[in-house]
């Protein structure tokens, strides 16, 4: 996870070496959800932080509860939606962002 400071140092790097550089993914690499809502949170002014690539962060939790007959197919489908759903509110460019009037980018 990068701090805003570390990505403000991110952008100013690509502007200068990279200029064609199309941006920069958060990767969620199976972190917890809340954890990476606040890493969401710290993009808020990253000019090359386009989105966010997740998988097991969404599906990790409730496909273990799928798995052992704990929660059923629809439970299932229902859950990792939600997930989903959270991260995409969480993210700053996206619809919350654009619910409260920012003038933040949807990539």
């Amino acid at each position: 996870a990068l701090t805003p400071s570390q990505w403000r140092a991110v952008d100013a790097l690509l502007e200068q070496r990279d200029p064609y550089c199309r941006g920069v993914l958060v990767l969620g690499l199976n972190a917890p959800l809340a954890e990476l809502k606040a890493n969401l949170a710290d993009t808020r002014d990253a000019r090359t932080c386009r989105g966010f690539a997740v998988g097991r962060t969404l599906w990790a939790d409730p496909a273990r509860a799928w798995l052992s007959g704990k929660i059923g197919d629809a439970a299932l489908v229902t859950q990792v939606a939600a997930n989903f759903a959270e991260l995409i509110d969480a993210w700053p460019k996206g619809p919350a962002a654009a619910k409260s009037g920012s003038k933040a980018r949807v990539a």
